[in-house]
């Protein structure tokens, strides 16, 4: 596994502590997509909840088209912690991808959708959805064909148990990039 170690580099520091992990960390993932990727390719957010991912990667600016998957429906605990409806979610989701004409939503759940897209289709295809090891793994194998060749597939929360023991079984832990935020990329070979 190659880890990035930006934190320690990052020109926005303050006082000497990074600021939103999170946001900081994905940028740096999008970094790494843009300096590795064709501009005005295409890209696949498998999982989008409220879309804040689905705005980064179509203000990054260098996808044609943003193809985002997620069925505003199910068990979320986020929404259970925190009183959200599906409906609220959905709101936002809307809220913050209005100003870009390129993404298009396709409701539904990976299983459903990602096979309906051309294989080969794809640049970079980004996974945030369910956790559960069973369905990481099944969206890795979905999404692989839909991948061009030497396009990058990633997605978040390797620190968790289930979710890094998916990306480790189906790419060599060697060869998987692990950022700040925890999330990891592969580019297909």
């Amino acid at each position: 596994m190659i880890t990035q170690r930006f934190n320690t580099h990052l020109p926005w520091r303050m006082s000497g502590r990074a600021k939103n992990n999170h946001f900081f960390g994905f940028a740096f993932l999008l970094n790494y997509v843009c300096e590795n990727l064709p501009d005005y390719g295409k890209a696949l957010e498998i999982g989008s909840y409220m879309g804040e991912s689905t705005q980064m990667i179509a203000a990054s600016g260098i996808f044609s088209e943003i193809h985002s998957v997620d069925p505003f429906k199910g068990t979320e605990e986020f929404n259970k912690e925190f009183g959200h409806t599906w409906s609220k979610v959905k709101s936002e989701y809307n809220k913050n991808i209005r100003y870009f004409d390129n993404i298009y939503h396709h409701q539904g759940y990976s299983y459903d959708e990602v096979p309906k897209f051309p294989n080969a289709e794809f640049e970079f295809i980004y996974i945030d959805a369910s956790h559960k090891y069973e369905d990481v793994k099944k969206d890795i194998e979905l999404s692989l064909p839909k991948l061009k060749y030497k396009g990058i597939i990633a997605g978040h929360d390797y620190s968790w148990s289930e979710v890094k023991k998916a990306v480790d079984e189906k790419f060599n832990p060697e060869e998987v990039i692990v950022f700040l935020d925890s999330s990891w990329a592969y580019i297909k070979n």
